[in-house]
C-alpha cells in the first residue's frame, strides 16, 4: 500500500524508519535507500523528498506501527531491515 501510494523504489521503502512517518501531519520523508546491505542517499536529488500520504495509508500505518517509533520501518525480528527482493 506504502509502495503503491508513494511510487517510492523497494531500496527508499526499507530503508525508511519509523521516524520517518509523520503519522500526524501524514507525510513521508524519503532522503535516503538501501541496497545489498548498504545505506546511501536515493539515485538522484530528486529522490529527496516529503510526500504526503492518504488518511486511509495514516491509519494503516498507525496501526502497523503500533505505537514504535524506532528501527526500520519494515524489519526483522532481529531489527534488521527487509532484503530487497522482499519488496514487490
Amino acid at each position: 500500500m506504502l509502495a503503491a501510494e508513494t511510487g517510492a523504489r523497494a531500496g527508499e521503502l526499507i530503508a525508511l524508519r519509523a521516524s520517518d512517518i509523520n503519522l500526524e501531519n501524514l507525510h513521508v520523508e524519503i532522503n535516503k535507500a538501501l541496497w545489498c546491505g548498504t545505506e546511501d542517499a536515493p539515485k538522484t536529488e530528486a529522490g529527496n523528498r516529503s510526500l504526503c500520504i492518504s488518511s486511509r495509508l495514516g491509519t494503516a500505518m498507525r496501526e502497523y506501527l503500533a505505537g514504535r517509533a524506532e528501527g526500520y520501518l519494515f524489519q526483522n525480528s532481529a531489527g534488521s531491515p527487509w532484503d530487497a527482493s522482499n519488496v514487490s
